[in-house]
């Protein structure tokens, strides 16, 4: 009952495109190169998300509409749909250790190309979140610990080494 009274309420409004997504999230991990697709999970074999657009006002035998994708919000840039609907990295790198992001989230929009007026779909909002991979190597504070250990002491700890990515 909401979804029909929403498409009542964007056809008044002239709004004659919906888009469809096949997740609110998406995933990219850090080592990506551009190109390469959002998927719809921590995956690297799960599908690439992909938004479509479902528009209302063509007829049968009418020719199909082209659609330019507008994003909007943090990562814009770093983000792009092409004209198969497909969110792929269009930067040459992302990196999710700070001070970067580890999510963005995007408002992505369709509008036909060369129709007048101009019609644009509603905005959606997708989240996509920058997997983190150990690639820093460790850092310690001296290059070289040395350590004397006696064969009958009692136990404890000997050297406490930490590391972070």
């Amino acid at each position: 009952m909401i979804c029909a009274a929403a498409a009542i309420l964007r056809q008044r409004m002239g709004v004659q495109s919906i888009l469809q997504i096949s997740s609110r999230e998406g995933y990219v991990p850090e080592t990506a190169v551009v190109g390469t697709t959002v998927r719809v999970s921590p995956n690297p074999q799960a599908e690439s998300l992909q938004v479509l657009v479902s528009d209302e006002d063509l007829k049968p035998g009418m020719p199909p509409a082209t659609y330019q994708y507008i994003l909007t919000g943090p990562g814009a840039t770093i983000f792009a749909v092409d004209q198969r609907g497909f969110l792929y990295l269009n930067a040459p790198s992302i990196d999710a250790d700070p001070p970067n992001p580890s999510s963005y989230q995007l408002n992505i929009q369709a509008r036909e190309v060369d129709t007048v007026p101009i019609r644009s779909s509603e905005p959606v909002t997708i989240t996509i979140h920058v997997i983190d991979i150990n690639d820093n190597p460790p850092q310690f504070e001296q290059p070289i610990y040395t350590v004397n250990v006696s064969t009958f002491g009692d136990e404890r700890p000997v050297v406490k080494v930490s590391s972070r990515d």
